[in-house]
């Protein structure tokens, strides 16, 4: 099943592959891959217009209206492509739907002609049904792709306006830390009657960390690789502050993710059950057939809120933000994961990670 799957994946990416090539190839010309289907699609409508079909002239124009003004409309469209703000590369992408509709459509309607030859005579030549099977197949190809490049056209825009945000943030974010390291150093001199200001110097360093985290979340996470979920656990464990807590391991597998984004997520787990369940808590990390979970023996999470746990501003802690569990849950978007939240063997909570990819 396995080696299917692969063979699949590989028989994709090839097709994906020639594709691109072929539109990048058409690029240059393909404003004139829509003016020449139109002028063929016209001129081909012209010649059964007076050459074959019905004795009558008018229903001879009902038959091959449709390809007639298809024809016109991709003239037009082919003309005006440019000054509409299409690239060479979208007005090839056009190009060649429309020129793909035609050749579906025809196969089609060739089709669904000798099925009906099968059952009884057809005298009429099929000529002007193949022409507006044409036509049909031509609009359709044509409002498909148009809307698709309209939808990546808006993708990108977004991935480049997320990109400035997370440079700001991380711009913001950089700036921040140095006056605060600045009024933490003045506060820890002032001793105990201080102790409140450094709390709240802390608190909003935490707060920028993970609104950092945050920004980068949401990031792509196109460039998966095999990752150990026990190193990382253990790596992510070091960097945060967890006094008598205990970190327990139970597994040993590796699974494709974005090992920043995986930090990420383990420490803000890490953080959290810190937070609710004391300095001498003890989380385990481990895994399951469909990826990897986070337990704690603390107190858990209501079966109440565990539908909120992962909105953004949910804490049952007077120091949390908020945030944490909202991260966790924008790096599992990111990664195609799905989260769930239940209780552990200990009745803390467990946090179960499925949907994971696992390295062949």
């Amino acid at each position: 099943m396995s080696s299917q799957t692969d063979l699949l994946g590989s028989s994709l990416s090839s097709i994906r592959t020639a594709v691109g090539h072929l539109v990048d190839t058409a690029s240059p010309m393909g404003g004139w891959l829509l003016v020449g289907s139109g002028i063929g699609l016209t001129a081909l409508s012209e010649l059964v217009f007076f050459v074959y079909g019905n004795a009558n002239p008018g229903i001879r124009v009902l038959e091959l209206l449709l390809p007639m003004a298809v024809g016109i409309g991709l003239i037009w469209v082919g003309f005006q492509s440019r000054q509409h703000g299409f690239s060479s590369w979208q007005i090839a992408v056009l190009g060649l739907s429309v020129l793909l509709g035609m050749g579906v459509f025809v196969v089609i309607a060739t089709y669904m002609r000798l099925l009906l030859s099968l059952e009884q005579p057809l005298p009429a030549k099929p000529l002007y049904l193949l022409l507006n099977a044409m036509a049909i197949g031509a609009v359709l190809n044509f409002v498909y792709a148009y809307q698709y490049l309209k939808i990546r056209d808006r993708a990108d825009r977004l991935a480049v306006r997320r990109d400035r945000l997370v440079g700001v943030i991380s711009l913001v974010s950089h700036d921040i830390r140095n006056p605060l390291t600045v009024a933490k150093g003045y506060a820890d001199m002032a001793g105990e009657h201080a102790a409140p200001l450094v709390e709240a110097l802390e608190r909003i360093e935490t707060m920028v960390q993970e609104l950092l985290a945050l920004a980068h979340s949401t990031q792509s996470t196109a460039a998966l690789e095999p990752v150990a979920v026990a190193a990382i656990a253990r790596e992510s464990w070091g960097v945060v502050e967890t006094e008598a807590a205990d970190l327990e391991i139970a597994t040993e597998t590796e699974v494709l993710a974005e090992p920043d984004q995986l930090r990420h997520l383990f420490e803000n787990l890490f953080r959290n059950a810190i937070e609710h369940g004391g300095t001498a808590v003890t989380v385990t990390v481990g895994d399951f057939a469909g990826g990897f979970y986070v337990a704690d023996d603390g107190p858990g999470i209501p079966e109440s809120d565990r539908e909120t746990a992962f909105e953004p501003g949910y804490t049952t802690a007077e120091s949390g933000t908020g945030l944490g569990l909202n991260i966790v849950q924008e790096i599992c978007v990111a990664h195609d994961w799905e989260v769930a939240v239940t209780e552990s063997r200990a009745g803390g909570a467990r946090f179960e990670f499925d949907g994971v990819e696992f390295p062949d």
